[in-house]
């Protein structure tokens, strides 16, 4: 097998609605839209984090590009590639960028942070990192 396959870790990828007036590439880590929850807005809303902003409310990666006003899938659960902010090594836990121009990118989980998961390979800044999806708060 080769070492980008991960074998058969099952992807779960639901639907979200992006009710902002951006779109939301494909591969970014976003959170929940608090403003935008179900029962009242369907389907629930997603965001990228906003600089310096916090990461509460990590939810998932975007498997494909979330047009403003449209829906798409975000994977909650198994492998997903998401591009690294700063240097990522191999097993490292990993939360969303916070960082002006990397939003939604993911990097070296700090204390007391909510996580997106694991880092299935090492990748320098600006490089692709598979993410195991294992959310965890607090880390």
């Amino acid at each position: 097998m080769p070492a980008t396959e991960f074998g058969s870790i099952p992807n779960i990828d639901l639907t979200f609605k992006n009710y902002g007036a951006s779109d939301i590439a494909a591969n970014l880590v976003v959170l929940v839209d608090g403003s935008n929850v179900p029962p009242t807005k369907e389907p629930g809303g997603v965001v990228l984090p906003t600089a310096s902003g916090g990461v509460a409310g990590t939810l998932g990666i975007t498997v494909e590009t979330i047009k403003a006003g449209g829906v798409g899938r975000v994977r909650v659960a198994g492998v997903c590639s998401v591009k690294a902010n700063g240097a990522v090594t191999y097993g490292q836990l990993l939360q969303a960028s916070d960082t002006t121009a990397k939003l939604g990118w993911v990097k070296t989980c700090g204390a007391a942070t909510r996580q997106i998961g694991l880092a299935l390979a090492t990748a320098s800044d600006g490089e692709p990192v598979p993410v195991l999806i294992a959310h965890a708060a607090n880390a």
